[in-house]
């Protein structure tokens, strides 16, 4: 009996990745970058002070953009020291962004909910959120044919 023979692919051929990058829009941008090799998210950074007051919603800007093909979004959620440390979450637990995104020419933000009886400062540089890519699949018989017309929020 003959031995079965698998082809052998390479570290770099399983990790490469479609077209992804980020586009910095301002020098308060900071490029989103993993922690480690093996880190699953680009940690995000504010790109300036934003004071978010007690039991209020506060939107924290990045500068940063992600181009990526329509076969990938880009999930953002918390890091997971933030509500504790900081006594925020994010308004809707999680966000997309999906890759049309990109063409509004808005940056990616942050959206947060302030749990605390205090303001929260979130300063300009710090660790604010993660985004992490997934692959996105389509249902075979989808009827999508509208465009984006505008950014946070836009499409429904």
């Amino acid at each position: 009996m003959m031995a079965r023979q698998t082809k052998k692919t390479s570290s770099t051929n399983r990790n490469t990745s479609p077209d992804i990058h980020f586009v910095l829009d301002s020098s308060n941008a900071t490029k989103p970058e993993r922690s480690t090799s093996a880190s699953a998210g680009y940690d995000f950074h504010a790109s300036e002070d934003v004071i978010i007051r007690p039991n209020e919603f506060g939107v924290v800007p990045t500068d940063v953009r992600a181009h990526f093909p329509p076969t990938i979004g880009l999930v953002l959620m918390n890091r997971s020291s933030t509500p504790r440390k900081k006594k925020l979450l994010l308004t809707n637990g999680v966000g997309l962004i999906d890759s049309d995104y990109e063409n509004t020419g808005l940056d990616i933000k942050f959206e947060y909910w302030n749990i605390s009886n205090k303001p929260v400062t979130v300063k300009k540089g710090e660790r604010l959120g993660q985004g992490i890519f997934v692959k996105i699949f389509r249902a075979r018989d989808e009827n999508s044919g509208g465009e984006r017309v505008g950014g946070h929020g836009s499409t429904g």
